[in-house]
């Protein structure tokens, strides 16, 4: 496997956080800290993402079989975070992939962060930055597991969300 770009979108920085309601996930209650991993095969729920407002609904097809070769954009969305008194999010997160026969592929640590002020406590945001995943022909074929730990360092709790995909033959 091809070691997993940062896909890192400026405006994505800047993002103040969003809502997200078309993958099925409900906003939590702050200090109710729940992680939620998406993947698909473009890149354009990020650009959505970005571009929306947070009352908008933003459309997600999940990748859930690849080809070797295959790129795959891979977001982490958390809910539940606390705010400082400043009104301040301050999320770090880490990532592991996990082979189909239970190995890890990767374990990167501080791969992920998302520090900004936000508008609203009770809602989502999109950790920054998205992991552009490919798998190569040599990789084993079967069911991935990419699992990102996020930490609210306001709070100083940690939860885990994970997205499972199928390498398949071309």
């Amino acid at each position: 496997m091809k070691k997993p770009d940062f896909f890192i979108i400026i405006a994505l920085c800047l993002l103040m956080g969003n809502s997200l309601t078309a993958y099925a996930f409900d906003p939590n209650s702050p200090g109710e800290l729940k992680v939620d991993v998406v993947a698909s095969n473009s890149p354009e729920y990020v650009q959505q993402w970005v571009n929306t407002s947070f009352k908008e609904v933003i459309h997600i097809k999940p990748a859930k079989e690849v080809i070797p070769e295959q790129t795959i954009y891979v977001a982490v969305i958390v809910t539940g975070y606390e705010i400082n008194d400043n009104g301040t999010v301050n999320l770090t997160g880490d990532f592991a992939l996990q082979n189909p026969d239970g190995t890890l592929m990767f374990n990167e640590k501080n791969a992920f962060m998302y520090k900004r002020p936000i508008t609203h406590q009770k809602g989502f945001v999109m950790m920054n930055p998205v992991i552009n995943l490919t798998l190569e022909n040599k990789d084993q074929r079967g069911i991935y597991i990419f699992k990102a730990f996020v930490k609210d360092n306001i709070c100083q709790k940690t939860a885990v969300g994970e997205y499972t995909f199928t390498l398949v033959n071309k």
